[in-house]
């Protein structure tokens, strides 16, 4: 197991969580322990860099909670009715998802490379008043 100085690529960083792997367990203040503690402080850099988390919005604090309790979120509106709730992932993509009065998720939007054509798809559908047309391309 070579020692890496950074990790610097995928390929280094793939290295490293093998090496991980290996070093598990290692007892604190031996040789292993110490390259232990040296390998998870470059992981947790590379990890930040290249996987950032963000802070979460109080939707997704309140989703996490809900599916904590095995149960669905129950933030609902003063008014009670469907909303659409508006999200930005980890790699600065936005998308969307419907929530029903009862706070289950209806649906998740695709990716959106902007907020503003997020937002333009939630007003159109918004607007929409004749979509009695289904069709069934599952059969």
């Amino acid at each position: 197991m070579d020692e890496l100085q950074t990790i610097q690529s995928e390929q280094d960083y793939e290295k490293a969580l093998r090496d991980l792997k290996i070093l598990w367990g290692a007892a604190p203040g031996t040789p292993d322990g110490e390259r232990l503690d040296s390998l998870v402080d470059r992981i947790v850099a590379y990890e930040d860099k290249h996987f950032p988390m963000g802070t979460p919005d109080e939707e997704s604090i309140r989703q996490f909670l809900a599916d904590q309790n095995g149960s669905q979120v129950s933030a609902q509106t003063a008014n009670d009715s469907y909303r659409f709730v508006l999200l930005k992932d980890r790699n600065g993509q936005y998308m969307f998802r419907l929530i029903a009065p009862s706070g289950e998720i209806m649906f998740y939007s695709s990716s959106f490379t902007s907020r503003e054509k997020a937002m333009e798809t939630i007003r159109t559908l918004q607007s929409l008043q004749d979509y009695q047309t289904t069709i069934d391309e599952a059969a």
